[in-house]
């Protein structure tokens, strides 16, 4: 996903972390959900990473930079 802008184009990708709120303090929810998204960040590009789930996403494609694996 991008947007031309004046002079190029600019590539967007995200990663986000979540946390379920369920009886538990919101420190630690934001906690969890910060391990995640350093989980999505890890794994690659457009992931989204529930805490204590697998990642779940588009695998990045060749054109993005990344090699398949």
């Amino acid at each position: 996903v991008g947007a031309a802008v004046a002079g190029g184009y600019v590539a967007v990708t995200i990663s986000i972390g979540v946390a379920v709120l369920s009886g538990q303090e919101s420190h630690t929810a934001l906690a969890q959900a910060d391990k995640a998204l350093y989980q999505a960040k890890a794994i690659g590009r457009n992931r989204v990473c529930l805490a204590g789930e697998q990642a779940l996403g588009t695998p990045p494609s060749p054109t993005q930079g990344e090699t398949p694996g």
